[in-house]
């Protein structure tokens, strides 16, 4: 606002302390003042910028996938309790084949003595019938003969009696004794064949576990290998994956590197060419809104006060853009008109 006369000619009469002290109030009054344009044109460029487009960022996985390609194997071997189970389902039925064998051979073995000692008491008690009947038949002799002699009543009669049956007894004693010894010759016989079995059944057990034991050991081993094959491939796998994904990083930091300086290089030339020829569009008409708002401001205070105030607000740059200096030289105009 231009002094007046009046104004001018009391100036004359301050001092210079006066003037200085005056001139740094208004400068401070204009500041504070500022502050409040300065909150409108931030408001008017939050505005602005919210309807601008986000930059469009450079798709990295499509252009860095993060799957390096390596995969792994997968492999479901057998655990040590699987192993054992498969080996005794394998060697289970010929160990039960080879007991049923020698449970049967002591079944035949037992099954003869049984006859054999059914053949001996049947043998035995046919032996006592013989002798039986051998004295009968011998005693009707003697009967006969003591009747035909007239001594059927004589001690000769009854001392021939007595011898016959006297010599059946003593044939079946030795009937007997040789019965009770083949008997004893037969239970010798089935023990031998009980011990051969349960020494037989042993030996089985033994040859059963040593080759369950030496089945399981080749198929632990087979496994081990075989495992350490899986376990080295997915290692080298693994070790690729890893170098990979380095390797990924670093291109994408080169890449995102380049792109920055792209774009930052795009808005040095953006800012350039509206510094020589001005903004376009929708940029144009926001920034010269914000130019009319800051220059009515302006206009409202002394030329001097003016332009002081908007050198010292750094903000007004950057809100103001290519229309700062276009209002610092229109002011700075005003100075000299």
């Amino acid at each position: 606002m231009a002094k007046s006369v009046w104004d001018e000619i009391k100036d004359m009469f301050k001092t210079k302390s006066q003037r200085e002290e005056e001139r740094q109030q208004q400068l401070n009054d204009a500041r504070e003042q500022q502050k409040g344009v300065i909150e409108q044109l931030g408001e008017m460029d939050r505005q602005y910028t919210s309807t601008l487009p986000e930059p469009e960022q450079p798709d990295l996985d499509a252009l860095f996938p993060k799957e390096s390609g390596y995969k792994e194997l997968e492999y479901d071997l057998e655990t040590d309790e699987e192993i054992e189970n498969k080996v005794k389902r394998e060697l289970d039925p010929e160990k039960r084949a080879d007991q049923l064998k020698v449970n049967r051979q002591y079944g035949d073995g037992k099954f003869e003595v049984d006859n054999e000692k059914k053949s001996a008491a049947q043998k035995l008690r046919q032996d006592f019938d013989d002798m039986r009947a051998a004295y009968d038949e011998l005693a009707g002799k003697i009967k006969s003969n003591a009747v035909k002699n007239g001594t059927a009543r004589g001690s000769i009669v009854q001392s021939a009696l007595d011898e016959a049956e006297g010599a059946v007894a003593d044939a079946n004693a030795a009937a007997t004794e040789n019965y009770e010894a083949k008997i004893r010759a037969l239970d010798s016989k089935l023990e031998d064949l009980g011990a051969q079995r349960d020494s037989a059944l042993e030996q089985l057990d033994l040859r059963y576990a040593a080759d369950v034991n030496a089945q399981i050991d080749k198929l632990t081993k087979q496994r081990d290998a075989e495992q350490r094959k899986y376990d080295e491939y997915n290692n080298e796998i693994r070790q690729k994956q890893e170098k990979y994904q380095r390797d990924r990083e670093k291109n994408i930091a080169e890449y995102m590197q380049e792109w920055n300086s792209n774009q930052a290089d795009l808005k040095r030339k953006q800012a350039s060419y509206e510094s020589t020829f001005g903004y376009e569009g929708e940029k144009a008409e926001n920034y010269l809104k914000r130019y009319n708002l800051a220059y009515d401001f302006y206009k409202s205070l002394s030329p001097e006060i003016a332009v002081e105030a908007l050198e010292s607000a750094p903000e007004m740059k950057y809100y103001l853009g290519y229309y700062y200096n276009k209002l610092l030289s229109t002011l700075k105009s005003n100075i000299e008109d």
